[in-house]
Protein backbone atom coordinates (compact mmCIF):
# COMPACT_ATOMS: atom_id res chain seq x y z
CA UNK A 1 0.00 0.00 0.00
CA UNK A 2 1.45 3.35 -1.01
CA UNK A 3 0.90 6.74 0.55
CA UNK A 4 -1.26 7.66 -2.43
CA UNK A 5 -3.26 4.48 -1.89
CA UNK A 6 -3.82 5.44 1.73
CA UNK A 7 -4.96 8.92 0.71
CA UNK A 8 -7.32 7.46 -1.91
CA UNK A 9 -8.83 5.02 0.59
CA UNK A 10 -9.20 7.79 3.16
CA UNK A 11 -11.02 9.95 0.60
CA UNK A 12 -13.37 7.09 -0.29
CA UNK A 13 -14.12 6.45 3.38
CA UNK A 14 -14.87 10.13 3.89
CA UNK A 15 -17.19 10.06 0.85
CA UNK A 16 -19.05 7.04 2.23
CA UNK A 17 -19.41 8.71 5.63
CA UNK A 18 -20.90 11.82 4.07
CA UNK A 19 -23.14 9.81 1.77
CA UNK A 20 -24.42 7.62 4.60
CA UNK A 21 -25.43 10.81 6.38
CA UNK A 22 -27.37 11.76 3.24
CA UNK A 23 -29.17 8.40 3.40
CA UNK A 24 -30.06 9.18 7.01
CA UNK A 25 -31.48 12.55 6.02
CA UNK A 26 -33.36 11.05 3.05
CA UNK A 27 -34.79 8.34 5.32
CA UNK A 28 -35.97 10.98 7.78
CA UNK A 29 -37.57 12.98 5.00
CA UNK A 30 -39.22 9.84 3.63
CA UNK A 31 -40.57 9.02 7.07
CA UNK A 32 -42.00 12.53 7.38
CA UNK A 33 -43.57 12.31 3.93
CA UNK A 34 -45.12 8.94 4.77
CA UNK A 35 -46.37 10.29 8.10
CA UNK A 36 -48.00 13.25 6.37
CA UNK A 37 -49.99 10.96 4.11
CA UNK A 38 -51.01 8.97 7.16
CA UNK A 39 -51.61 5.71 5.38
CA UNK A 40 -48.15 4.23 4.76
CA UNK A 41 -47.03 2.60 8.01
CA UNK A 42 -44.88 0.06 6.11
CA UNK A 43 -42.94 2.85 4.45
CA UNK A 44 -42.44 4.56 7.82
CA UNK A 45 -41.06 1.30 9.26
CA UNK A 46 -38.66 0.85 6.34
CA UNK A 47 -37.59 4.49 6.65
CA UNK A 48 -36.74 3.91 10.28
CA UNK A 49 -34.70 0.83 9.33
CA UNK A 50 -32.88 2.87 6.66
CA UNK A 51 -32.08 5.48 9.27
CA UNK A 52 -30.64 2.80 11.56
CA UNK A 53 -28.69 1.38 8.60
CA UNK A 54 -27.17 4.75 7.76
CA UNK A 55 -26.17 5.37 11.38
CA UNK A 56 -24.52 1.95 11.52
CA UNK A 57 -22.69 2.60 8.27
CA UNK A 58 -21.51 6.01 9.48
CA UNK A 59 -20.16 4.40 12.63
CA UNK A 60 -18.43 1.64 10.63
CA UNK A 61 -16.83 4.23 8.34
CA UNK A 62 -15.67 6.28 11.32
CA UNK A 63 -13.88 3.23 12.72
CA UNK A 64 -12.37 2.54 9.29
CA UNK A 65 -11.17 6.14 9.11
CA UNK A 66 -9.34 5.58 12.41
CA UNK A 67 -7.90 2.35 11.03
CA UNK A 68 -6.58 4.02 7.89
CA UNK A 69 -4.96 6.76 10.01
CA UNK A 70 -3.21 4.08 12.08
CA UNK A 71 -2.11 2.34 8.88
CA UNK A 72 -0.74 5.61 7.50
CA UNK A 73 1.25 6.13 10.68
CA UNK A 74 2.49 2.54 10.47
CA UNK A 75 3.58 2.95 6.86
CA UNK A 76 5.44 6.11 7.80
CA UNK A 77 7.16 4.24 10.63
CA UNK A 78 8.11 1.40 8.30
CA UNK A 79 9.63 3.82 5.79
CA UNK A 80 11.65 5.47 8.57
CA UNK A 81 12.80 2.08 9.80
CA UNK A 82 13.77 1.00 6.27
CA UNK A 83 15.86 4.16 5.84
CA UNK A 84 17.54 3.57 9.19
CA UNK A 85 18.36 -0.04 8.22
CA UNK A 86 19.88 1.09 4.92
CA UNK A 87 21.95 3.74 6.68
CA UNK A 88 23.18 1.26 9.25
CA UNK A 89 24.05 -1.27 6.53
CA UNK A 90 26.07 1.38 4.70
CA UNK A 91 27.80 2.44 7.90
CA UNK A 92 28.50 -1.18 8.77
CA UNK A 93 30.15 -1.83 5.39
CA UNK A 94 32.28 1.27 5.69
CA UNK A 95 33.34 0.59 9.28
CA UNK A 96 34.31 -3.03 8.62
CA UNK A 97 31.62 -4.68 10.69
CA UNK A 98 32.03 -3.48 14.24
CA UNK A 99 30.05 -5.55 16.76
CA UNK A 100 28.11 -2.52 18.07
CA UNK A 101 26.90 -1.61 14.60
CA UNK A 102 26.10 -5.22 13.80
CA UNK A 103 23.91 -5.41 16.92
CA UNK A 104 22.22 -2.09 16.09
CA UNK A 105 21.45 -3.30 12.57
CA UNK A 106 20.06 -6.54 13.93
CA UNK A 107 17.76 -4.61 16.30
CA UNK A 108 16.65 -2.31 13.49
CA UNK A 109 15.82 -5.30 11.29
CA UNK A 110 13.77 -6.90 14.10
CA UNK A 111 11.94 -3.60 14.60
CA UNK A 112 11.22 -3.54 10.86
CA UNK A 113 9.76 -7.05 11.05
CA UNK A 114 7.61 -6.03 14.05
CA UNK A 115 6.32 -2.98 12.20
CA UNK A 116 5.41 -5.14 9.21
CA UNK A 117 3.49 -7.56 11.43
CA UNK A 118 1.54 -4.67 12.98
CA UNK A 119 0.88 -3.24 9.51
CA UNK A 120 -0.51 -6.56 8.25
CA UNK A 121 -2.66 -6.98 11.37
CA UNK A 122 -4.14 -3.50 10.88
CA UNK A 123 -4.70 -4.22 7.22
CA UNK A 124 -6.58 -7.44 8.07
CA UNK A 125 -8.66 -5.52 10.65
CA UNK A 126 -9.51 -2.90 8.04
CA UNK A 127 -10.43 -5.63 5.57
CA UNK A 128 -12.80 -7.24 8.11
CA UNK A 129 -14.43 -3.88 8.79
CA UNK A 130 -14.76 -3.29 5.07
CA UNK A 131 -16.54 -6.64 4.66
CA UNK A 132 -18.88 -5.65 7.52
CA UNK A 133 -19.62 -2.34 5.77
CA UNK A 134 -20.33 -4.20 2.52
CA UNK A 135 -22.77 -6.49 4.35
CA UNK A 136 -24.43 -3.39 5.81
CA UNK A 137 -24.71 -2.04 2.28
CA UNK A 138 -26.35 -5.23 1.08
CA UNK A 139 -28.90 -4.86 3.88
CA UNK A 140 -29.38 -1.22 2.90
CA UNK A 141 -30.06 -2.25 -0.70
CA UNK A 142 -32.72 -4.69 0.47
CA UNK A 143 -34.27 -1.97 2.64
CA UNK A 144 -34.31 0.45 -0.28
CA UNK A 145 -36.11 -2.15 -2.41
CA UNK A 146 -38.57 -2.70 0.45
CA UNK A 147 -39.15 1.05 0.60
CA UNK A 148 -39.95 1.01 -3.10
CA UNK A 149 -42.48 -1.78 -2.58
CA UNK A 150 -44.03 -0.01 0.41
CA UNK A 151 -44.22 3.25 -1.56
CA UNK A 152 -46.72 1.66 -3.91
CA UNK A 153 -49.21 1.76 -1.01
CA UNK A 154 -48.67 5.48 -0.64
CA UNK A 155 -51.81 6.63 -2.37
CA UNK A 156 -51.43 10.28 -3.44
CA UNK A 157 -47.88 10.32 -2.11
CA UNK A 158 -46.86 7.20 -4.05
CA UNK A 159 -44.84 9.16 -6.64
CA UNK A 160 -42.95 11.15 -4.02
CA UNK A 161 -42.25 8.08 -1.92
CA UNK A 162 -41.06 6.11 -4.95
CA UNK A 163 -38.72 8.93 -5.93
CA UNK A 164 -37.30 9.00 -2.41
CA UNK A 165 -36.89 5.21 -2.43
CA UNK A 166 -35.13 5.33 -5.84
CA UNK A 167 -32.82 8.11 -4.60
CA UNK A 168 -31.92 6.09 -1.52
CA UNK A 169 -31.31 2.99 -3.63
CA UNK A 170 -29.00 4.90 -6.02
CA UNK A 171 -27.15 6.42 -3.08
CA UNK A 172 -26.61 3.01 -1.52
CA UNK A 173 -25.36 1.70 -4.89
CA UNK A 174 -22.85 4.58 -4.95
CA UNK A 175 -21.73 3.68 -1.45
CA UNK A 176 -21.33 0.03 -2.44
CA UNK A 177 -19.25 1.02 -5.48
CA UNK A 178 -17.02 3.20 -3.29
CA UNK A 179 -16.53 0.36 -0.83
CA UNK A 180 -15.35 -1.80 -3.74
CA UNK A 181 -12.81 0.89 -4.60
CA UNK A 182 -11.60 0.83 -0.98
CA UNK A 183 -11.27 -2.96 -1.19
CA UNK A 184 -9.27 -2.74 -4.41
CA UNK A 185 -7.04 -0.08 -2.88
CA UNK A 186 -6.12 -2.27 0.07
CA UNK A 187 -3.98 -4.53 -2.09
CA UNK A 188 -2.36 -2.56 -4.86
CA UNK A 189 0.75 -3.86 -6.56
CA UNK A 190 3.11 -1.35 -4.90
CA UNK A 191 2.96 -2.75 -1.40
CA UNK A 192 5.31 -1.35 1.22
CA UNK A 193 5.45 -4.58 3.13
Amino acid sequence: MTYQGIIDISNEIRFVMNTSREVNLAAQNASLAARRTGNVPGFQAVSLELKIFSQGLTTAMSVMASDILAIAQGVSGMYRQQRMCRQQQTTLRISHYSQVLTNALSQAERRQEDLQKVFHTRLRDLERRLMHAQRLCNNGRALARSALIEASAGGKAEGILKNVAHDIERTIEDIHARLKIVGNGLYDEESVA
